[in-house]
């Protein structure tokens, strides 16, 4: 029972009345164990709640001890400046002594504003530990110099940010009219070209859509520098409204001024030294009245202003400061401050460019700056008011910083290589976490919420470094883990590249990851050629000037070429030929490398009749469209044509014409375009494989690549027919618009049927070897009003290049890394069942049954032509059924690129 009581009375101390009842209510069926124990466990929570108390005890007390040793150090000081301000006052030295009144105050106010609270009053300034001849001399006199040097401060930095305002309004007008002026010249290049109505032609139309496409590029870029034309004019209003309210508030500090000043003089004699006048003056700016415009969101953008011009380290140390707080988070990301993070961790294209990191790895305070802005872009994901979006970003971030730690300890490694031979040793073998960090980034890039988080987040500069930095620690490997490494990343930079004008854009900044992406095209995985290409693929399709250039300076064509000729799946020859396609329309200067080549030609030139096992037309249709581009460079080659004619090259084209693709035939005629201009051995080769006739049945196509080319290699033809068909029966007017064949009369068709099958075939018609085909009758025809001309002579980059862009399949990987390639890239293959959501190009549509359309066109324009109207030849119409000939042409879906 002594024990009972002793429980009672703890409880009532600890739980009170209640529990002391409910305690009793259960002693009669508790333990005496367990009340033990609970005894127990209520004396150690009580020690612990005194050692607590005793450590908070300890720690007020050292902070005052720490606050009074500060105090005393202050007042030491304050009393020292007084004894030299006696010192100089004597000696009359008054600059010094005005330098060390301002020092004092700055002590002063410094001591107030750490050590009082904000409720009370600061204490006067004449109770110091002895009485000066400062203070004595009359306290307004004091006040009145405070408030004359804070008011100059004031201005001072009032003109500071005056001048800054005026010069970025300065700097952002040069750059537009920098802009407006390539806009006007180019437009008033536009209105120089001839109408389309009154005067059409290939060369001039072409003219037309790249001086548009140039229009476009500089508006888009204008965009992406300055924003929309209504954030330029909320952005000039504010200006406008700030530089006005600075004006004003300089107006009202110079008249404070001036009335201080005899205000000054009038207290020094009349205030009497009892009188302690008290004069709140602010000794910063932000002190005293509110500024106009203090909402978060400005305030980060005044301060991003700033921090764009100071270096990156003071940047990064001041940007994790003002991440520390969730409003704060938000106000920067609002006001664009991620760009500036990821530029301190990945820095700019020139930085990144050729040979190593961006911003010397090893100069003092570079890893110091990305850790903080690594830290500083972790603050401001976590932030995230939308928890929906905050998930995605938080997932994101998590595999990014991954892969940047693995890149700065690869980045580490390589510069202890470049310093010494200490660094001699092999690098250490890749991890397989960071293996596993880049496959989860490759399945996240296939959705489009996660593609825009890590647009946001700096995923295409991360990747592109990984890249880069497995590159040149390991070079050309064979290593399972290298390999799948450099798919996935390869992967992932082509789901982000697909469509995106600015990752295009930023990739090719980078020289040295693209320098790394074509390396790896001498590597002996095809399924890495497969990737590598997808992503030239891409960064051709729609290229600026600046993109095209890197892509040409670091060799891509070459080392497609050669890699194309070393392909041997038919994967790998569609995605190659793909991007071959798109790069062989940039320049001339790529036609020129293709060609240089050994047995380039004459690989393009098999590829037009490479027989898939999948009945695709997709290598044929891309052979012909890079045959067709360099054509223009060929014709003006003899060694180049002697190479197509050694591989029939014409009778192949001509077998072309008569295909159900509209890419092949648009393909055939643009090359016999070039081809049938300056070689009067080729122009005679055509005449005898006749294709006048042929030709001739596709002028009035309703397709215009069809139309344009078969007219203008028409027309060069018969403007140098050869002298064995000078004296040639005219030939009648066949398959004009809205005849059939049915109204040709019969004493028409031996000369049709002479005109269209080639010399060797023209016994069979009864005819002699010598007769050549008929030539033009007397009466006007449709010959007389096509327009044609020299294609070879008058054109220099004309040909087009349909093959789009290429976005990477998803892949069910499961089990480590593994071949992910195994489909094309161009979309679902016929041969293969089709995918719920299967991947197609951009712009490319899909028929019944998952088959994509075919593609045609001009790289300049995106525009759906008018279906083709094919006409077929006379000898198959003689033998075709009527029923055939009224059943209509099926009409693909098209889309010049």
């Amino acid at each position: 029972m002594g024990l009972l009581g002793l429980l009672s009375l703890l409880h009532s101390a600890f739980f009170g009345d209640q529990a002391l009842q409910e305690l009793k209510m259960t002693s009669s069926v508790a333990p005496y164990e367990q009340l033990v124990r609970q005894v127990e466990a209520l004396k150690a929570e009580n020690s612990h709640l005194r050692q607590e108390l005793r450590d908070n005890s300890s720690h007020l007390s050292k902070l005052e001890t720490e606050t009074s040793g500060m105090k005393e150090v202050l007042k030491h000081l304050q009393g020292k400046l007084e004894q030299e301000a006696r010192v100089l006052v004597s000696s009359g030295q008054t600059e010094v002594l005005e330098q060390l009144k301002a020092l004092q105050m700055d002590i002063t106010s410094l001591y107030n504003l750490k050590f009082q609270p904000p409720a009370l009053a600061p204490e006067p300034a004449a109770q110091t530990p002895e009485e000066s001849p400062v203070h004595s001399s009359g306290p307004s006199k004091d006040s009145f110099g405070e408030l004359s040097r804070a008011t100059i401060r004031l201005l001072e930095e009032l003109d500071r940010e005056r001048c800054f305002l005026l010069n970025e309004i300065e700097k952002e007008e040069k750059e537009k009219l920098w802009y407006y002026s390539q806009l006007q010249g180019l437009s008033k290049r536009l209105d120089e070209l001839p109408h389309v109505e009154t005067q059409f032609s290939m060369q001039m139309d072409l003219i037309r859509q790249q001086l548009e496409f140039e229009a476009q590029h500089i508006r888009s870029l204008m965009e992406e520098r300055f924003g929309t034309s209504d954030e330029m004019v909320q952005r000039a209003q504010i200006r406008a409204s700030r530089l006005e309210q600075i004006d004003k508030e300089l107006l009202s500090a110079q008249d404070r001024v001036q009335q201080t000043e005899p205000q000054a003089l009038l207290a020094v004699k009349s205030v009497p030294m009892d009188e302690d006048p008290e004069m709140e003056v602010p000794t910063h700016p932000e002190d005293g009245a509110p500024q106009p415009g203090n909402s978060k969101v400005e305030v980060v953008f005044w301060l991003l202003s700033m921090l764009a011009t100071r270096d990156q380290e003071d940047t990064a140390r001041t940007l994790l400061a003002m991440s520390s707080s969730p409003e704060s988070c938000v106000a920067m990301r609002r006001s664009g401050c991620l760009p500036l993070l990821l530029q301190i961790l990945h820095g700019t294209g020139t930085e990144a460019g050729s040979g190593g990191r961006h911003g010397n790895p090893g100069a003092p305070g570079a890893k110091d700056a990305r850790m903080r802005a690594n830290a500083a872009l972790h603050n401001i994901v976590f932030s995230q008011p939308d928890q929906g979006l905050a998930r995605k970003e938080m997932r994101v971030l998590h595999v990014l910083e991954q892969i940047r730690a693995y890149c700065e300890t690869c980045w580490d490694w390589l510069q202890a290589q470049d310093g010494g031979p200490e660094g001699s040793g092999a690098p250490v073998p890749i991890e397989p976490q960071i293996c596993q960090a880049t496959c989860a980034v490759m399945k996240l890039s296939f959705d489009e919420e996660y593609r825009r988080a890590m647009n946001e987040l700096g995923g295409l500069q991360a990747v592109a470094e990984l890249l880069q930095v497995d590159y040149e620690m390991h070079k050309m490997t064979q290593d399972p883990l290298n390999l799948a490494l450099r798919r996935y990343a390869g992967m992932t930079l082509t789901n982000l590249t697909f469509g995106d004008v600015a990752n295009k854009a930023t990739l090719c900044a980078r020289r040295g990851c693209m320098e790394a992406i074509v390396a790896q095209l001498a590597s002996e995985s095809e399924e890495l050629h497969q990737v590598v290409s997808s992503i030239l693929r891409n960064l051709s399709w729609r290229a600026d000037i600046n993109s095209k250039k890197v892509l040409r300076e670091v060799g891509s064509m070459t080392a497609l070429t050669q890699c194309v000729l070393r392909a041997t799946k038919e994967s790998t020859l569609k995605s190659v030929l793909s991007a071959l396609w798109n790069l062989s329309a940039h320049s001339t200067e790529n036609k020129a490398a293709i060609c240089q080549v050994d047995g380039a030609l004459g690989f393009l030139v098999s590829t037009l009749t490479y027989k898939c096992q999948s009945n695709s037309l997709a290598i044929i249709e891309s052979g012909g469209g890079i045959l067709r581009n360099v054509s223009s460079l060929v014709a003006t080659r003899e060694d180049y044509r002697q190479v197509l004619r050694d591989h029939n090259c014409l009778q192949t084209l001509l077998q072309h014409l008569t295909s159900h693709s509209l890419t092949i035939v648009s393909n055939a005629c643009g090359t016999l375009w070039n081809l049938s201009a300056r070689s009067s051995r080729d122009q005679e080769l055509l005449w005898d494989l006749g294709a006048v006739g042929m030709l001739r049945n596709l002028v009035h196509s309703k397709h215009k690549m069809i139309a344009m080319g078969s007219a203008a290699a028409l027309r060069n033809l018969l403007a140098h027919r050869p002298a064995k068909y000078q004296a040639a029966r005219p030939l009648p007017r066949v398959a004009a618009p809205g005849t059939t064949w049915r109204r040709i009369r019969d004493e028409d068709v031996p000369h049709i049927l002479r005109s269209t099958l080639p010399a060797t075939a023209l016994p069979l018609m009864g005819s002699s070897p010598e007769e050549g085909p008929a030539g033009p009758p007397q009466r006007k025809t449709s010959d007389a009003v096509v327009q044609t001309e020299d294609f070879a002579a008058t054109k220099t980059n004309s040909s087009t290049s349909p093959s789009l862009e290429s976005r990477e399949p998803p892949q069910t990987i499961a089990g480590g890394p593994t071949s992910l390639l195994g489909s094309d890239v161009d979309g679902p293959s016929p041969a293969k069942a089709p995918t719920p959501t299967p991947f197609v190009h951009e712009g490319l549509g899909v028929a019944a049954g998952g088959f994509p359309t075919s593609r045609h066109g001009s790289p300049s324009r995106s525009a759906r032509v008018p279906p083709f109207n094919y006409v077929p030849s006379p000898m198959v119409a003689a033998t075709a059924d009527s029923a055939v000939e009224k059943a209509p042409v099926p009409i693909p879906t098209s889309l010049l690129e």
